[in-house]
C-alpha cells in the first residue's frame, strides 16, 4: 500500500502550490498547529479495553485443553456465555487475535472454524 498523504502534508502543499497568503495562510498553519498538538497527546499505552482483553485471552487459554478443538461459541459458553457479555463474535474476535500471535491454531471443516491450543515444541 502506497503512503497515505497527511494532513498536514496536504495543507502545505496547498500552501506552497497556490502561493496562499495572509490571513488564509495564517488559518491554515493554525490547523497545522491544531494538527501537531492534538498529535502530542496521544498515548502509545493500551486502552483500557486492550488491557481488559489480555485478560479474557488469558482466561481463554487456561478453559482450553491440549489436543481438543473449539468453536468460537463453546469458547463464549466455557467463559461464561452471555451472563459475562462473552459471545462467540468476541471470542472470535479474540481467538482471531490469538491465532495471530501464534497462540492458537485455526482450522476450518465443512465451513465451520475450530481453534485448539499450539502444540509444544520438543525443544522446549
Amino acid at each position: 500500500m502506497a503512503n497515505k498523504i497527511t494532513k498536514v502534508q496536504t495543507i502545505q502543499h496547498i500552501i506552497d502550490t497556490y502561493g496562499v497568503t495572509g490571513a488564509d495562510k495564517d488559518f491554515l498553519l493554525h490547523e497545522v498547529d491544531l494538527i501537531n498538538k492534538r498529535n502530542a497527546y496521544k498515548s502509545d499505552k493500551p486502552t483500557k479495553a486492550q488491557r481488559e482483553n489480555v485478560v479474557r485471552k488469558e482466561g481463554i487459554v487456561a478453559v482450553m485443553e491440549p489436543g481438543k478443538t473449539y468453536t468460537a461459541t463453546d469458547i463464549s459458553e466455557l467463559m461464561g456465555g452471555k451472563e459475562k457479555e462473552w459471545t462467540p463474535q468476541r471470542a472470535s474476535a479474540l481467538l482471531k487475535q490469538m491465532v495471530e500471535a501464534g497462540v492458537v491454531v485455526k482450522t476450518t471443516e465443512k465451513r465451520r472454524s475450530y481453534f485448539a491450543l499450539v502444540a509444544p515444541t520438543e525443544a522446549e
